[in-house]
């Protein structure tokens, strides 16, 4: 059997682009925690720069997440609308998410909460700790999760997946120019109304309002996905043609991600996340890079990264922080940042391998429980042999 790190598909189809472009969401949103965490911690100067800028909005990469979201889960029921192909089994769908998404998640919270009470001697987290398990931390305290503080995202994540058989009727929306353009009015509409009614977050993630903790905040992002899952289906046929402009709108594009204002992201972020989702597949050399093993074997591991990164971040740096490189903040956090990535990615690799990937696999309970029932059986037979030799 060929070993390999590559995801486990329930369709005919890898697409290797997808997992380029978590690539670029997951590092960006290890860069920004690590520099947040240094940035603090080292007690050195930082001297603002355009690095400064693109770090400080490096959590950007979440939203970068919903959009792939949207069109992983968007393809199958647009598939399906579009083009004719079996609806997907809801009870398939929802049993897929729990079987996917639930164990590794669960193993995480759990790691999490112990660390926090041996380790930090923090009490009373266990409500948190049921609060997360169950997706609904953001509802029952109106603040991120207090075991696990990326597990915000994960709660809207839900949030969409639960909704996601009705948001996809609007494939149903016949005439393709129709379609695109009341999603496009969707995803600015949505912008707009958020801009003028919900309050400017605070850059600290915990003392952002309510509401933007919910979907109700992010669904232009996920309808981007739908977006780009139409034109992948329709108008590239699963199978499209690369052209070098596009790398120039990808040179052009990804700058403006993490320099853009925080004023336009609502609006304007969605709309160039789908251009440059657009150029990854159509690039050449973009297209080159997001395609490459060592990218996208990181990119595909990417959920166990988000679960555990911070963690790894604090604990490297409790060792670390004191050793300096120089005087100056920049090479001491490239150090810094280096030696954390490079202890993040094996470190979630091992996790990703033993419990995340097996859990790809939308078979794994029944081969788990044909193969706890053989070990039963198999100790079974121990035990009479056992018994037969004493008589």
């Amino acid at each position: 059997m060929k070993f390999t790190l590559r995801r486990i598909i329930t369709g005919n189809r890898y697409v290797p682009e997808i997992d380029g472009l978590r690539f670029i969401a997951i590092m960006s949103v290890v860069l920004f925690h690590a520099f947040g965490y240094y940035s603090v911690r080292s007690g050195l100067a930082v001297t603002s720069s355009w690095i400064t800028t693109f770090l400080i909005h490096g959590d950007r990469g979440v939203k970068l997440f919903f959009v792939i979201s949207g069109f992983i889960l968007g393809l199958p029921f647009a598939d399906h609308y579009l083009k004719g192909r079996n609806l997907p089994s809801l009870r398939k769908y929802f049993l897929r998410r729990f079987t996917r998404l639930e164990p590794p998640y669960m193993i995480n919270l759990l790691v999490c909460w112990v660390l926090l009470v041996l380790v930090k001697h923090q009490a009373g987290l266990f409500p948190h700790f049921l609060a997360s398990l169950a997706y609904l931390h953001q509802f029952v305290f109106q603040a991120p999760s207090l075991v696990n503080g990326v597990a915000w995202s994960l709660e809207v994540e839900i949030q969409f997946y639960c909704l996601v058989p009705i948001l996809t009727l609007l494939f149903l929306v016949r005439g393709k120019a129709l379609r695109r353009v009341l999603l496009g009015a969707i995803m600015l509409f949505a912008g707009v109304l958020q801009t003028l009614v919900m309050p400017a977050p605070d850059s600290t993630l915990s003392l952002l309002p309510p509401g933007h903790l919910t979907l109700l905040y992010y669904i232009q992002f996920f309808i981007a996905g739908f977006l780009l899952a139409d034109i992948y289906l329709l108008d590239w046929d699963r199978c499209p043609r690369p052209s070098w402009a596009w790398d120039f709108i990808s040179l052009a594009g990804w700058p403006l991600v993490f320099w853009m204002p925080d004023g336009a992201v609502q609006i304007a972020m969605p709309f160039l996340t789908l251009l440059l989702y657009i150029a990854a597949f159509r690039g050449v050399v973009f297209r080159w890079f997001y395609t490459r093993p060592l990218i996208t074997v990181i990119g595909g591991m990417c959920y166990s990264i988000y679960l555990f990164h911070y963690q790894i971040i604090s604990a490297v740096g409790r060792a670390t922080v004191r050793i300096h490189v120089g005087p100056a903040f920049w090479p001491d956090f490239a150090w810094h940042c280096l030696v954390t990535v490079l202890i993040i990615i094996p470190s979630c690799g091992f996790y990703y391998m033993l419990i995340e990937r097996p859990c790809m696999d939308p078979a794994w309970p029944q081969k788990l429980l044909g193969w706890l029932r053989r070990g039963k059986a198999g100790a079974s037979t121990t035990s009479v042999l056992v018994r037969t030799e004493g008589d």
